[in-house]
C-alpha cells in the first residue's frame, strides 16, 4: 500500500517561503556596523576652533561630535580624558557631528596633557608691526609661568613685558593651549602682554615654547614665551 506524501511536501514548501521571507526582512534591516572604527579623541569644552560648542569629543583629525547615545561616560568624564570610539554619524550641523557610538574604550591621557606642571621661567618677547611693515612696539622681559593641575599662574616682568596672568588652561588637539585669564587689570592695560587666549606650543625636554599671532586693526603682532622647567 502506497504512503500518500503530500502533507509532507506541502510542510516543506511551507518551512522553504518562510525561510525565503525572513531572508528578505533581514536583508532590509539596517547594518550595525560602524562608519568609523577606532577613532581616537578627547573630551574638550569649548574648543578653540569652535568656543561655543560646549562639551564635545574632539577627534585627533580635528572634527568635533557629540555623542548621542552608546557613549554614557562623556558628561563625566573630565576634559582631557582620552577614548577610542566606533560610531555611525546621524547629523551634522554647526560643523558638529552627532554620533551614535558602538564602542567606548577609554585610552590613557595624551603625553601633552601630563607634561603642563610645575614652574617654567624664561624670556618674554613682544613685537608688533603696522601694515606698511614698521615697527609699531617691542619688548621683553623675564617671566615665569605656574602650571598647577588645570590652573596656571603668570608673573609680570619688572619691564612689563609681560604683565602677567592667571586663570584655566586646557592644551587642544594639534599644538595648541589655551588660557583663560580671570585676573584683574587695569582697563589701560594692554592685553596682548596678558597670558590669555590660544597659543601654539612646542616642547622638547624640559623646554617650552609658547607663540602667538593676531592681527588687529592693520597692525600684527607677533608674542613668545621661551620658557625652561
Amino acid at each position: 500500500m502506497k504512503t500518500k506524501s503530500f502533507p509532507f511536501i506541502a510542510a516543506i514548501a511551507v518551512l522553504a517561503g518562510l525561510f525565503t521571507a525572513c531572508q528578505k526582512e533581514n536583508s532590509t534591516m539596517p547594518s550595525q556596523s560602524p562608519q568609523y572604527s577606532n577613532v581616537r579623541g578627547t573630551i574638550v569644552i569649548n574648543p578653540a576652533s569652535n568656543p561655543a560648542a560646549g562639551r564635545v569629543v574632539a577627534f585627533d583629525n580635528g572634527t568635533l561630535a557629540k555623542p548621542v547615545s552608546g557613549f554614557p561616560q562623556f558628561n563625566t568624564a573630565n576634559p582631557g580624558a582620552r577614548f577610542q570610539l566606533n560610531y555611525n554619524v546621524v547629523s551634522t550641523q554647526d560643523n558638529i557631528l552627532s554620533i551614535a557610538v558602538l564602542r567606548v574604550d577609554s585610552l590613557p591621557p595624551a603625553p601633552d596633557t601630563l607634561s603642563f606642571s610645575g614652574n617654567y621661567s624664561g624670556q618674554f618677547s613682544f613685537s608688533a608691526t603696522d601694515t606698511s611693515g614698521g615697527l609699531s612696539g617691542s619688548g621683553g622681559g623675564l617671566t615665569t609661568v605656574t602650571f598647577n593641575g588645570l590652573n596656571y599662574t603668570s608673573t609680570a616682568s619688572a619691564t612689563g613685558y609681560p604683565l602677567g596672568g592667571s586663570g584655566t588652561y586646557r592644551i587642544n588637539p594639534g599644538n595648541t593651549v589655551t588660557f583663560t585669564n580671570t585676573a584683574a587689570f587695569p582697563a589701560s592695560a594692554d592685553t596682548r602682554l596678558i597670558l590669555n587666549g590660544t597659543y601654539s606650543y612646542t616642547q622638547s625636554g624640559t623646554a617650552l615654547h609658547l607663540s602667538r599671532t593676531t592681527s588687529v586693526a592693520g597692525v600684527t603682532t607677533n608674542t613668545e614665551y621661551h620658557l625652561f622647567r
